[in-house]
């Protein structure tokens, strides 16, 4: 499914990852936005994702502080129940009656720690200055280089799941295309579809903000 992938950066070996607790009854997929929000769960701030309610309000909260993005999940889809719970792991060994044992391969979200509140927690890539996020974007426009330096948004489509692609026609732009990928078969193609490296403004990013959502 498309999404959004960390595509590297500069200034630092690797990528910044901080976990955090997951909000409830919510469906992650790998390449997803998620935010910290008080409203996720009982303990805050929770991990949930970018929703197009918080397009619409500007990424702001309701006192109008910026409170932007703050994360890229990379792994498998997951979802959790109404305790922050992930329900979607596979048990290690899965038998019924009469029937012998399966022994799946263990996934990403039944590897993800728990808190001591008994929810789990998940460490997405955390969105800094030096990073570059790859995704194709919404329209049909003619990836090339004369797009570098324009200034995008983020367009949601769907939910659960929902899939995240930047926007040159974002009412609310949040970054910068700073690079194309060339090696990209859509690249140079009529109809668009080519993926763009962007860097999110400092503005944007919730690292940076100390702000949280709070629905």
């Amino acid at each position: 499914m498309p999404g959004m992938r960390l595509r590297g950066g500069s200034g630092r070996p690797a990528p910044l990852v901080l976990y955090h607790e997951i909000g409830n009854s919510i469906r992650v997929d790998g390449s997803d936005i998620v935010v910290l929000s008080t409203g996720a769960g009982p303990s805050t701030p929770a991990l949930r994702l970018l929703l197009a309610a918080d397009l619409t309000a500007r990424y702001e909260t309701a006192a109008n502080d910026i409170v932007g993005i703050y994360g890229l999940v990379d792994g498998d889809a997951f979802t959790t129940n109404a305790s922050g719970v992930i329900t979607s792991a596979p048990d290690p060994v899965t038998r019924a009656a009469g029937v012998a044992p399966n022994y799946p391969m263990l996934s990403y979200a039944s590897s993800l720690p728990v808190s001591a509140n008994g929810r789990h927690m998940c460490g997405p890539y955390v969105i800094t200055d030096e990073d570059l996020i790859g995704a194709v974007l919404t329209e049909t426009t003619v990836i090339t280089e004369g797009l570098i330096g324009q200034m995008v948004g983020i367009a949601i489509t769907g939910t659960n799941p929902s899939t995240f692609k930047w926007s040159t026609a974002a009412a609310v732009v949040i970054g910068t295309i700073a690079d194309v990928n060339r090696g990209d078969p859509l690249f140079n193609k009529t109809g668009g579809g080519g993926e763009v490296f962007v860097r999110v403004l400092s503005a944007y990013q919730q690292y940076k903000s100390g702000f949280n959502y709070a629905t």
